[in-house]
Order: structure tokens, then sequence, then C-alpha cells
């Protein structure tokens, strides 16, 4: 009886022993694939959001030199005139802002006084861009 007694403990023992390993093999299973699972979707997302930031950093490129070369083209317009601030000036500067996706354009003459396309004249000669602007004339000029 004894022996029985022994055979069925061993028994038992040995299949709560089956059970526990086979339940920390399926914990570190779940583990392992959740981990691969989570490294493999960040990567996915790092990679997609490198590559969308590139094609957004490439179109804004184009477009900021699309309305570089139409503002320049607006800036040789403007300057055969004798006077800056003409009436023709200003409907071109308001046809152009018509036809683009600039939000406000305007004529600066070299005293920082601005006519905008509304029509709005103000002095800008303070404004820290027009500065920059009279500093690097100042070299050129040296130079």
């Amino acid at each position: 009886m004894k022996d029985h007694y022994f055979q069925r403990n061993k028994f038992i023992t040995n299949y709560i022993v089956a059970i526990i390993t086979f339940i920390l093999t399926l914990i570190m299973g779940i583990v392992i694939f959740f981990n691969g699972v989570s490294i493999a979707v960040e990567n996915n997302s790092r990679r997609t959001l490198i590559t969308n930031v590139v094609r957004q950093s490439e179109h804004l490129n184009t477009i900021l030199n699309i309305n570089y070369s139409y503002l320049n083209v607006l800036a040789q317009e403007l300057s055969k005139s004798r006077d800056l601030f003409s009436e023709d000036n200003v409907s071109l500067i308001q046809v152009f802002m018509h036809n683009s996706d600039l939000n406000r354009t305007a004529i600066i003459d070299p005293n920082g006084n601005a006519l905008y396309d509304n029509e709005v004249i103000k002095n800008v000669a303070h404004r820290r861009y027009l500065k920059n602007l009279y500093k690097a004339n100042n070299l050129f000029q040296i130079l």
C-alpha cells in the first residue's frame, strides 16, 4: 500500500512539475513573441516615419523653390519701374497673390517702407530679416 501511495504521489508531483514547466515555457514563448512583435512594429514605424518625413521635406523644398522663383520673376518685373509703389506694381503683386499660395506680399524700398498687396503701407526697417539684408548689403558694398 505504501508503494502505491508513493507511486501515486510521485505521479502527481511529476504531473505538477510538467504542468508548471509547460506554463512557464508558454509564458516565456508569449513574452518572446510579443517582444519580437514590439521590436518589429517599432522598426517598421521608424522606417515609415523617416520615409514620410524625407518625402515631405523634399516636397516642401520643391514648393519653396517654386515660390522663390516666382518671387524672383516678380522682383525683376518690379525693378523695371521707376516708381516702386506705382499702381502697375500694386496691381502686379495683387495678381501675383491671387494666383499663388502665399499669404502676403510686399514691395519694400531701401528705407524699409513696405507696400503690401492689400495696399497697406508699413515701415518694416526694424525687422530682423531686413536688418540682416542691410548687413549683407553693406558687406557686398565693402567688397
